[in-house]
């Protein structure tokens, strides 16, 4: 999975060490539901590729490298 210039402009960045919280649900309390607090957003857009049981950065990286 390859990211696009234009992709890396529009994702916020805060700092030099790259905190995302974009992908985060801020209507959860972090007290309640950690993990939907962190990666709500995240879980609510993303879709697995039809083809993988599976799919993440080593995954990305294997497919790019075939």
């Amino acid at each position: 999975m390859r990211t696009s210039e234009a992709d890396k402009e529009k994702r916020p960045t805060f700092g030099t060490w790259g905190v995302d919280l974009s992908l985060g649900d801020p209507s959860v309390a972090p007290g309640e539901d950690f993990f939907r607090y962190v990666n709500g957003t995240w879980m609510d857009e993303y879709e697995l590729p039809a083809d993988k049981a599976a799919f993440g950065a080593f995954h990305a990286l294997s497919d790019e490298a075939d």
